[in-house]
């Protein structure tokens, strides 16, 4: 089955997004769009969203990006 066959078929909740990203801080995208079930750009896409929302934050990790939930992780000032 191709990884376009096995994407979710329903709209992305963003919460659902906030709880993959609590309980797998910190969470590269990759990890969270598989938790999720939806393609890598879709996760960076609600990812960016929620970081302006303030609901994650971010921190680039050498080429990669982690996100990390606040209540797991308090961000550095």
């Amino acid at each position: 089955m191709s990884e376009q066959d096995q994407q979710r078929r329903t709209p992305v909740d963003q919460e659902d997004v906030v709880e993959v990203v609590r309980r797998h801080t910190p969470a590269g995208t990759s990890e969270v769009a598989e938790a999720i079930g939806i393609a890598r750009t879709s996760a960076n896409y609600h990812l960016e969203q929620l970081e302006d929302r303030g609901a994650v934050w971010s921190k680039k990790v050498g080429p990669t990006r982690i996100w990390v939930h606040p209540d797991v992780m308090a961000k550095p000032v």
